[in-house]
């Protein structure tokens, strides 16, 4: 609950975004860095961290958050089939498991996107789950709409580009159309501005994309620079610096923009504050007591 912990408490009755928080947050940042021995060194000092914190303390819910960031940074890694950039695969012949990000751009932001579709359409259904449970009968049915005018714009847009079936993309746009003016009626003309917002934002997950792009860059950089200089002793050391500067980067850069788009993108959907801790016989004091 590291993450979550700087809002207030969630509304008796809504969700609690912890859970998700702990998929897709570690998620997002293993995609951007994406690269087997950043993983590895996130790892060992996540159990630097763990080793050296007290129990319930701070820095272990940071070693219990880098451990999961690293675990699927790793994975990721061998996806791309990534150690230090391009180092695994020139010392030891790694391939990626699959698609290199260095010549995959396009697939990778595909990625991204998708990713994004996801997560806002998850934020609205279960912006659904809380205006129902609080009794808001017409903004859940908005909320619904909203989610399914976006499930239904990204499936026509892919039945253009003939990822999906061509004869399914008139359906579609009419099935758009016909939301159209439900969601206008449910929710009023501010609907269209959240709308459009919600495109906008999924488009703002292609950070994903860019960071973890970067990242590789400049790891393979590093690794160019060892045959770059006259000496190979001052390459070695111009690229461990590169390297760990590319590290140091990691560690800031990703989570900043994981953390971003949960508070605006995810959060900003369904996310009801005004609870109150949980603390039973909070009130009594031994004293008191017969």
């Amino acid at each position: 609950d590291l993450i979550t912990r700087t809002l207030p408490l969630p509304r008796y009755g809504t969700i609690d975004p912890t859970p998700f928080v702990a998929v897709f947050f570690p998620m997002f940042v293993g995609l951007m860095l994406g690269d087997v021995g950043i993983g590895v060194m996130v790892a060992a000092l996540a159990v630097v961290l763990r080793l050296r914190s007290k129990p319930r303390s701070t820095l272990r819910s940071i070693s219990a958050v880098a451990g999961a960031c690293a675990a699927f940074t790793v994975v990721f890694g061998l996806l791309f089939g990534e150690l230090f950039g391009d180092l695994g695969r020139r010392v030891l012949h790694m391939r990626p498991l699959g698609f290199d990000r260095q010549e995959a751009i396009l697939p990778f932001l595909a990625l991204t996107v998708a990713l994004g579709v996801v997560h806002v359409v998850l934020g609205l259904t279960l912006a659904v789950v809380n205006a129902w449970r609080q009794g808001n009968r017409r903004e859940a049915l908005g909320r619904g709409v909203a989610a399914l005018m976006v499930t239904l714009t990204v499936m026509a847009l892919l039945a253009a580009l003939r990822l999906l079936p061509p004869a399914l993309f008139t359906p579609l746009v009419i099935a758009v159309l016909v939301a159209f003016p439900i969601l206008v009626l449910l929710e009023g003309v501010i609907a269209v501005v959240e709308l459009v917002s919600n495109f906008g934002q999924i488009l703002s997950y292609a950070r994903i994309m860019a960071l973890g792009t970067a990242s590789m860059m400049l790891a393979i950089v590093a690794n160019r620079m060892v045959g770059a200089m006259g000496s190979v002793l001052v390459g070695v050391l111009f690229a461990l610096l590169f390297h760990i500067v590319n590290f140091a980067i990691g560690l800031f850069s990703p989570t900043i923009h994981a953390l971003r788009l949960h508070y605006v993108e995810f959060f900003g959907r369904f996310f009801s504050p005004g609870g109150t801790a949980y603390r039973p016989l909070s009130h009594w004091h031994p004293s008191e007591g017969s």
